[in-house]
């Protein structure tokens, strides 16, 4: 049997025992039905790319642990694009940029947000001042 089949016939039946569930944790968490379910879909996804063996001794914390590294990032885009619309808002109309370079920014600063995940605060404001000057 190709190991591929397998990875998929295990989050397959990690799916089907657990996906409601896990929608539901998290609504609760989220108290979005729709964002709830977009989290749930991207959690298996993510764990059908994960390099990680297809045994799960407690599938329900594991699928907690995931889903809520998603949430965290969920979180932190959301903050980040409120930020940087609020920034836009205050701009005199000529200096705000055009979307095509508005969607060019929003997408460089969630690189960056996501490779410096996981760095010390200092580390993550200097570097972000850094790349703010260059």
């Amino acid at each position: 049997m190709h190991p591929l089949s397998s990875t998929h016939h295990a989050v397959g039946e990690l799916y089907v025992q657990h996906h409601s569930w896990l929608t539901q944790m998290l609504r609760r968490k989220l108290g979005n039905r729709e964002q709830a379910l977009d989290l749930a879909q991207d959690t298996f996804v993510r764990i059908l790319r994960s390099e990680a063996p297809p045994v799960y001794r407690e599938p329900r914390a594991y699928l907690t642990t995931v889903a809520s590294r998603l949430c965290i990032q969920y979180f932190r885009r959301h903050a980040l694009e409120k930020a940087y619309m609020e920034s836009l808002a205050h701009l005199e109309p000529a200096l705000v940029p055009s979307p095509k370079l508005a969607c060019w920014c929003s997408r460089r600063w969630m690189r960056w947000a996501r490779c410096s995940m996981g760095w010390a605060a200092r580390c993550a404001r200097s570097s972000c001042c850094h790349s703010l000057t260059a």
